[in-house]
């Protein structure tokens, strides 16, 4: 496949992410469509397919956040999916929106803490120092 090809393939995948209701699936089809954006990044690609990724990336970052934060509820297994795709897939794009974006911001760490303590105690841990 072409690096275009490849792009426009992630770009599926970003735009069926969005419209999936299952905040698991969700997550695993970003996180396969981040996996080929990052593969077209490792090839030699032109500095305007370089920003179209950064923009991709960044834009459905923003709408995954906004969608996740106003879920009424989460299981736990899509939470854990959710928080890992974002805390270490997306770490730069979710800092980079929630700096434009106080409100945002402020909205995601509710939904961190909203299963961080179950979280913490399936894995046999106490509730650290709460998220500020």
């Amino acid at each position: 496949m072409t690096i275009a090809r490849d792009i426009d393939a992630a770009r599926v995948l970003l735009e069926k992410a969005e419209r999936e209701l299952d905040p698991f699936l969700k997550s695993q089809l970003i996180l396969e469509a981040i996996e080929q954006l990052d593969a077209c990044v490792a090839e030699e690609i032109s500095p305007a397919e370089r920003t179209l990724i950064a923009n991709l990336r960044v834009s459905h970052t923003r709408r995954l956040l906004t969608q996740l934060i106003a879920l009424e509820s989460i299981s736990l297994d899509a939470w854990i999916g959710c928080t890992a795709l974002l805390l270490f897939f997306l770490k730069d794009e979710v800092d980079l929106v929630i700096k434009e974006n106080a409100q945002l911001g402020k909205n995601f760490k509710g939904f961190l803490r909203h299963r961080r303590r179950e979280f913490l105690e399936s894995i046999g841990k106490k509730e650290a120092k709460p998220l500020a």
